[in-house]
């Protein structure tokens, strides 16, 4: 809507390799609040304290990590190769981080054109682009005189990681193992990139599928398969275009809250101030809500 970005989000085929693409269209509100901005730090290695890049071209581990955060990741691995053989093929330990959503390309659509900087446009301009003249009159007079909208930066970026919405469970064991691997996604930002995603919710936590269709989102049952059989698709934490440098002065210090229902913690319920770990606490309150509110499997939501 106006107060947000005007997130629009598009999965295509590639007219040559055919593979499926994702590509997020948003009106975002500065240059610096972007997708692609956050993506290139988190595709980043120089910003891991522990890699150096080689003579040869190659990012190197220099050191040795916590020996819990290594177990942490060794599990992670066994689940993921046991599980979800599409993360094995997408990510890597230098600069595709597991658990992340993986950005190809990115560009500034311009009255049509493709531009190298982006052009501030008003408000105004950009409704009249989508909706007639009538309706847009009736927006902007309800809107007059009570709040402000700036101006906006239009941006597009495409991914090559795929992804349905965490409600597409089959069953809570795979709800909560999704919701693992998008931990290890939070965790593998703040530890090697120094980034917190800070609007944690359902629609921006996904289960990884390789291409966008009926079957990826309600996986058919395999011959044979045993009666407590369901898919266990790897969890992937998405949307990136909130998140916090945590190397840019006041980054951990100030952290407010995105505004996204889910993205919550007892402090925040206490109005107290919002800490960093909460952005890891608000996972305990996804699950939560979840569990609460779907009546059953694959998108069956309750209707309170």
């Amino acid at each position: 809507g106006l107060h947000g970005k005007g997130t629009r989000v598009f999965a295509v085929e590639g007219a040559q390799d055919k593979k499926h693409l994702v590509i997020k269209d948003c009106w975002d509100p500065s240059k610096t609040v972007s997708d692609h901005v956050i993506h290139r730090k988190l595709q980043d290695p120089a910003r891991d304290s522990l890699l150096v890049l080689s003579p040869n071209g190659e990012w190197v581990f220099t050191g040795e990590e916590d020996p819990g955060d290594c177990s942490d990741i060794e599990c992670a691995r066994r689940l993921d190769g046991m599980y979800c053989y599409v993360g094995s093929r997408c990510w890597d330990d230098t600069k595709f981080l597991s658990g992340i959503t993986i950005m190809k390309d990115h560009m500034y659509p311009s009255l049509g054109l493709f531009s190298d900087f982006p052009v501030p446009q008003s408000i105004a301009s950009i409704c009249a682009s989508m909706i007639s003249s009538q309706v847009l009159a009736t927006v902007l007079g309800e809107f007059q005189g009570k709040v402000k909208l700036e101006e906006r930066y239009r941006s597009r970026t495409s991914f090559t990681t795929c992804g349905v919405n965490i409600l597409w469970l089959r069953t809570a064991r795979e709800m909560f193992h999704g919701i693992i691997g998008a931990v290890v996604g939070h965790r593998n930002t703040y530890k090697c990139r120094k980034v917190l995603h800070r609007d944690v919710s359902d629609g921006n936590t996904i289960f990884l599928v390789e291409t966008i269709s009926a079957e990826s989102a309600v996986p058919p049952r395999p011959d044979g398969a045993a009666k407590e059989w369901t898919p266990m698709r790897s969890g992937v934490a998405s949307d990136w275009g909130s998140a916090t440098d945590c190397l840019e002065p006041g980054g951990e210090v100030s952290l407010p809250r995105t505004g996204t229902l889910p993205f919550e913690s007892n402090a925040s319920m206490l109005n107290t101030k919002v800490k960093f770990y909460h952005d890891l606490e608000s996972y305990f309150w996804l699950a939560y809500l979840i569990t609460c509110n779907c009546a059953g499997p694959f998108n069956m939501r309750c209707d309170w």
